[in-house]
């Protein structure tokens, strides 16, 4: 058994939380801010599947796999930008970076190795199952996960120097909503990372659009994110669409 978070990084962890508990404990290897009541309702099918431990397998063997494929690509194309989460915030070491939705940390801990042993890596899931497989996994002294609600993270404002969320928006009850969120807890100068499902269009668009619905799923079309990033003022705003996904990256103004 893992026996993250170490004392250490519990402690930086808990500076940071708008509210800490007042007897922190981990025993699971996570810092758990819901409990069993409070836990936010799912969004439908698809997150119900990532909440169970074999979504949460499914998941993580789909990352895994991912990531093999790009250190292939890597040498050739220089690998896929979707999992280049730190390339993308332009991490040089000693950053806060909060990661939500972090799933099984496939993503953390490659955060958690850019950072290095001066920063400090969260991160936030709600399915206990996905958090159990990030935690044994994960060696990094400097990371700390927390079951939270990743529409509304428990941080103060202007904790945190990066904000990641990779394949989590489409399952936020108000995915738009939960951009002020990001916005708030960024610090000026602060740089943010999505990444979502992308909307097909053409003879597709309807089946895309039942799908969405029976899942529980919200798919983004082509220039939504970057809308919503400008209208909550984020600066350098870029976003496209590879392999059926949309990436939009943008900058806290400072």
């Amino acid at each position: 058994m893992n026996t993250h978070p170490t004392p250490q990084a519990l402690d930086r962890a808990l500076q940071l939380l708008e509210s800490p508990p007042a007897q922190p404990t981990a025993p699971d290897g996570y810092l758990d801010l819901l409990g069993d009541e409070a836990a936010p309702a799912s969004s439908g099918a698809v997150q119900n599947l990532w909440l169970s431990q074999p979504g949460s397998q499914i998941y993580d063997g789909l990352l895994r796999f991912g990531f093999g494929v790009n250190e292939r690509l890597r040498p050739v194309v220089g690998g896929l930008e979707f999992l280049d989460v730190p390339g993308r915030l332009q991490l040089r070491g000693g950053e806060t970076v909060l990661d939500l939705g972090s799933g099984p940390g496939n993503i953390t801990r490659a955060l958690a190795r850019a950072v290095g042993a001066d920063g400090l890596v969260l991160g936030v899931d709600v399915s206990p199952a996905m958090l159990g497989r990030a935690v044994q996994a994960t060696d990094a002294e400097q990371t700390v996960y927390l079951r939270a609600d990743a529409s509304r993270p428990p941080l103060k404002d202007g904790s945190v120097d990066a904000v990641c969320c990779s394949a989590c928006l489409q399952l936020l009850p108000d995915p738009f909503a939960a951009l002020y969120e990001m916005e708030r807890v960024l610090r000026p100068g602060g740089r943010i990372a999505l990444s979502a499902p992308a909307a097909i269009g053409g003879p597709l668009e309807r089946a895309f659009q039942v799908a969405e619905r029976a899942g529980g799923v919200r798919l983004f079309r082509s220039g939504e994110l970057r809308e919503a990033l400008l209208h909550r003022g984020f600066e350098q705003v870029r976003e496209r669409g590879p392999l059926g996904m949309r990436l939009a990256d943008a900058v806290k103004p400072a």
